[in-house]
This record gives structure tokens, C-alpha cells and sequence, in this order.
């Protein structure tokens, strides 16, 4: 078993040692979605505009079944107006009444979170009246300083997309504006610069940059490749673009979400079909996001040290070639190595086990704290499953480890999630169980199996 490190530098500037300024924002409630250091790759979903209710429910159920399969955090996303259409003769949706009514049926029927545009002051507490968990500033407006205390002042989380040719620095100030009302649930969004006349670029320093200001941050990889009017009467875009800056995007460290246009048909749609993605295609995609999110995930929770705690133990057990290197560690803090460790099995990582901080006692245990995270790896190198927990305990003599909660268990292949109660999973070389606020890991034989001791 070989240990394998690299290193890893925060891009975020530091408010202490070992700490991270960027929040954590959530849209609490049953079904809460956030986005910050520590919390999952989260996904902002749906078509552009709400072209019907049937249509708009239609969607979001799909999507709310994908999110269920793949244990996406997702956030349905559908406009009631588009104000800024490029024509006069452009479908701009069913308006504030109409529209408000069926993302309220969309929330209670798939029981989704749901993010809309707001483009004047007095829709911002119309739309959080409406249950609206997520209030957007469409670009064009995010310097309106009337409509962005409107949004602060109704407590919700207010998601600000980023001006086309407007410095990554200057929205300090439309973070200051929200702020003041006493919301700091504020999300920045990333959605392309002005590259000439009718065309965008993605400039992903402008994602280190907004995290730096202490605001979870999202890239919207749809928005990002349009070319603005370029079609005369209404907006082109390059959706084919969309998924590589999706990925370099999340690539960063500095994404805590992603943001997606997507419909059954673009070529029909009845808003930016030339950027947005086919909904058979998000599916696949997210799974790639995922297995990147994992591997950067150190980076995103940022300035602490790294490490794989049963990876370390297993660099010191008698058997592996890499032990005699670190036997040295035995009793020491390892905490300012700044590296994820990976346990590599027949020349392929098999996991991956992050946290804030590690050390070895003098019993041999290896100690990980502030937020353990393990990721397995299937044959292909994506996402199998994920564990997270506040704390863990290797011993290499029986090759097991416990982590202390509140534990979340994803299996990702089974489309299984369960929280820190009585869980127990059994693959071809590993058993893991969950009881209440612990986690077990035993290496072993035995056949594959999937069972809920309880629910």
C-alpha cells in the first residue's frame, strides 16, 4: 500500500490559522440545501422561464427524482418574468400572480427548495410570501442598491449574479448593501465577462476573488457561454461549452455551487435553448462535478491541514512499503503537512479520507479532527460513496475506524442516503455500519450486500 501526497495551497486569504471566512449559507427548512466549506456541491437547476405549469412541474419532478438518485442538493430554478428579454416579441413568462402559484406547487409537490429572479423592489417580499427560498439578482441589477435591500430585508437567502464587465472586487460593496439590512444568507455568482461586443469569457479568478469576501460562490456554466443578442431578436450561446467550465469551475476549489439551464429540448425552449443543456445530459455530468468536488474538496474547506486518517495508519503498519517514512510521526502533530493522503490498491486510489487536522498518539492510533470526509472511488474513478463525520479514530491493529457525528452516509452507486442511524453497508472488502452518532469501518471479506437495519 503506497501513501501518495500532493499539495495543496488555500487560494483564500486566512482570518486566522487553521481558518476558513467563508460562511456557510443555508435555505434551511425539511429539505435545506447550503453552500460553504464543509457542505456538499450544491446544484441550482431548472429551465430559464417558466413556459407553463404543466412544463415547470414536469421538469422539476425529473430533476427532483435525479436529485434523489445521484443525492444531489439541488434547488429548482424557473423564472415568473424575464424583464430583460432582447425583444419586445420574446416570451417573458406568466408573470409575478401566475408564476408565483406554480413555483409554490413545484416546492410542495417535489418538495424542492426554489430560486427566482426578482427585478423590482416590491416583488422581493411578494416572492418570499410565496415560500420563495432563494431570491435572485439578475446581473444587470446587482448595483440597484433599492432592490437589493429589499431582498436582504426579507431574510431570505438572495443569490447575486455578478455583472458582465463588473470587477470581481466591486461586489464587496454589493455585499456591504445586504449586509446592512442584517441578512448575510448571500451567495455570489459567477456568469461570465463581457469579451467584446456579443460574447463572454469565463474568468475563474473571479471565483477566488468573490469567495475572498466571505460568500459562498457559485459559477453558472449556462449563462457563461451566451453570446449576448447575438441572434439578432434574441441571445445565441455555445451550450456545448457549458460542461468544461462546469468542470474547470469546480476544478478551482473556490465553487461551492453550480448553477444550470437545463430543458428536454433547448432547441424548443422558450428562453436561452442555445445555452442550456439537455436534461438526459445533467445526470452524467453532475457525477463528474462530484468525483472533482471529492478530490478538491481540501481546497474549498481551505487554510487547515490535511489528511487521510486510516490512510496514515496504514502508511505505519509493518506492511506497507511507505511506513518506514512516517514512523517518525508516531506521538507528533501533523497538522501543517497540508496533504491529502489516498490508500492505492492494485495501482488505483480506493479512497479518499480528508480532515482539518491529524495526529498519532502513542498507542499508535491515528486521531483525525474537524471534518473527516471519505471518499470511495469506484473502478472507473468516480464517486461511490461518501461518509462525512466531525471526527475520527484509526487503529491499524484492527484495521477499523470510528468517527464520532453527526454522521452522513451517501452510497452513491445505490442512490442510498441515511443519516447516523443504524446503517450497515457490506461490499466485497469492506463493511461499514452506522450507529447513531458513529461509524465503523471493518476491512474484511464477504459478499455484497446493501441493508437498512432500520429507518
Amino acid at each position: 500500500m503506497r501513501l501518495v501526497s500532493n499539495t495543496y495551497r488555500n487560494p483564500m486569504p486566512a482570518t486566522g490559522k487553521g481558518k476558513n471566512p467563508v460562511r456557510t449559507v443555508s435555505t434551511g427548512g425539511p429539505n435545506a440545501v447550503s453552500w460553504g466549506p464543509g457542505s456538499p456541491l450544491a446544484l441550482m437547476a431548472g429551465p430559464c422561464v417558466i413556459e407553463s405549469r404543466a412544463h415547470c412541474l414536469g421538469i422539476a419532478k425529473k430533476l427532483a427524482a435525479l436529485a434523489g438518485k445521484l443525492g444531489i442538493p439541488l434547488v429548482f430554478k424557473a423564472s415568473f418574468d424575464k424583464a430583460n428579454r432582447s425583444s419586445i416579441d420574446s416570451w417573458r413568462g406568466p408573470g409575478i400572480e401566475k408564476g408565483l402559484e406554480i413555483l409554490a406547487e413545484v416546492r410542495e409537490k417535489t418538495r424542492l427548495p426554489v430560486v427566482t429572479d426578482i427585478h423590482e423592489p416590491w416583488q422581493a417580499a411578494r416572492a418570499a410570501a410565496a415560500g420563495i427560498d432563494v431570491l435572485q439578482i439578475p446581473a444587470f441589477l446587482c448595483r440597484q442598491t433599492d432592490l437589493l435591500l429589499a431582498a436582504g430585508e426579507t431574510g431570505r437567502v438572495v443569490n447575486v449574479k455578478k455583472m458582465q464587465g463588473m470587477a470581481p472586487e466591486a461586489m464587496a460593496q454589493v455585499v456591504r448593501k445586504i449586509e446592512s439590512t442584517g441578512n448575510r444568507r448571500i451567495l455570489l455568482t459567477e456568469r461570465g465577462e463581457s469579451f467584446g461586443y456579443g460574447n463572454l469569457v469565463a474568468d475563474m479568478r473571479n471565483l477566488m476573488v468573490m469567495r475572498a469576501l466571505g460568500c459562498p460562490v457559485v459559477f453558472d456554466a449556462t449563462h457563461s457561454v451566451q453570446r449576448p443578442g447575438a441572434l439578432g431578436t434574441g441571445t445565441g450561446g455555445d451550450a456545448k461549452w457549458a460542461p468544461p467550465l462546469a468542470r474547470a469551475a469546480v476544478a478551482t476549489g473556490a465553487c461551492d455551487g453550480l448553477f444550470l439551464e437545463t430543458h428536454e429540448n433547448p432547441a424548443k425552449a422558450l428562453s436561452d435553448g442555445p445555452n442550456s443543456i439537455p436534461l438526459r445530459d445533467v445526470g452524467p455530468l453532475w457525477k463528474t462535478l462530484r468525483a472533482i468536488a471529492a478530490l478538491v474538496e481540501p481546497v474549498r474547506r481551505g487554510g487547515a491541514a490535511l489528511a487521510a486518517a486510516f490512510a496514515l495508519a496504514a502508511a505505519l503498519a509493518p506492511s506497507s512499503a511507505a511506513g518506514a517514512d512516517h514512523l517518525a510521526l508516531r506521538g507528533q502533530s501533523v497538522t501543517d503537512l497540508r496533504m491529502p493522503l489516498q490508500r492505492h490498491e492494485n495501482g488505483r486510489v480506493k479512497e479518499l479520507l480528508c480532515a482539518d487536522t491529524a495526529w498519532i498518539d502513542a498507542e499508535g492510533l491515528v486521531h483525525a479532527d474537524g471534518g473527516v470526509r471519505l471518499v470511495m472511488l469506484d473502478e472507473a474513478g468516480g464517486t461511490n460513496g461518501v461518509a462525512t463525520a466531525v471526527a475520527g479514530v484509526y487503529d491499524p491493529k484492527s484495521n477499523s475506524a470510528r468517527c464520532t457525528g453527526p454522521v452522513h452516509f451517501e452510497l452513491t452507486r445505490k442512490g442510498v442516503t441515511l443519516d447516523g442511524t443504524d446503517f450497515q453497508w457490506r461490499s466485497e472488502d469492506t463493511l461499514l455500519r452506522i450507529e447513531k452518532d458513529a461509524v465503523l469501518v471493518l476491512f474484511r471479506g464477504g459478499t455484497s450486500s446493501v441493508e437498512a437495519l432500520s429507518k
